[in-house]
């Protein structure tokens, strides 16, 4: 795994141990469950020893559920379609126009990140 890649994980390991000691209320923890669980994807999109075809079923996963409206992977769609597959075997190719439809449509439903990626992709 690569350098970027460890501190991708070790970033996320730390995010789920401070969610775990810091006390939620149950109506914030259920509203967080669909982002912890695309973290926890997204960090095994982002694993090459992911073998292709189970990557390319998260990423189609994601894909299905921004188009039925989700901000969060409208945004983690826009952001892999901007940069393409960067890890090996490649599983998405980059595309500038569905990852300005994408992050455009995040953008608007108030993703802070994916309003500055979107501009910076104009």
């Amino acid at each position: 795994m690569s350098q970027h890649g460890c501190r991708r994980v070790v970033c996320h390991a730390l995010f789920v141990l401070l969610a775990a000691l810091v006390p939620v209320s149950s109506t914030a923890r259920a509203a967080a469950a669909p982002t912890n669980r695309n973290l926890a994807d997204l960090a095994r999109f982002l694993d090459a020893a992911v073998p292709a075809d189970q990557r390319r079923l998260l990423f189609e996963g994601w894909r299905g559920t921004a188009l039925a409206g989700d901000a969060d992977a409208q945004y983690i769609v826009g952001t892999i379609y901007r940069r393409g597959a960067s890890t090996e075997p490649h599983v998405v190719d980059r595309d500038a126009d569905q990852a300005r439809r994408f992050l455009s449509t995040a953008a608007g439903h108030g993703r802070l990140l994916a309003m500055a990626k979107w501009q910076n992709s104009n």
